[in-house]
């Protein structure tokens, strides 16, 4: 994993002068994340890691747009084993029925 990440970061990245970084190849660039994280993901099924996802605070704190962007998907379909959990309730306003619910629209889409 580490190596697909530094060859990705080698290829399409490159620093300014001002020391900012910009992208390059965009569309070849977005082939290598999928690339990257298909590899993950079968990684993380071949060690049967047990992924935590809080579908509330993953939307807000990772500004997901669209609920079909959310990573609950991903983990769903890629059959990554997972747990639905309420992170901070009171301040995302949440509880476990909330965010259970809210998981099973996020797979359903």
């Amino acid at each position: 994993v580490t190596r697909v990440f530094d060859s990705i970061m080698e290829e399409f990245f490159e620093e300014d002068t001002d020391g900012f970084f910009t992208v390059s190849n965009l569309p070849a660039y977005w082939d290598r994340v999928l690339e990257l994280q298909k590899t993950v993901q079968g990684e993380l099924r071949s060690f049967s890691v047990l992924v935590e996802s809080c579908p509330t605070s993953n939307k807000l704190l990772g500004h997901i747009q669209k609920d079909c962007w959310h990573p609950l998907k991903a983990l769903h379909r890629s059959g990554i084993s997972y747990t639905v959990g309420t992170d901070d309730p009171g301040i995302f306003d949440t509880d476990w029925k909330k965010e259970w619910a809210f998981g099973q629209r996020l797979i359903s889409l």
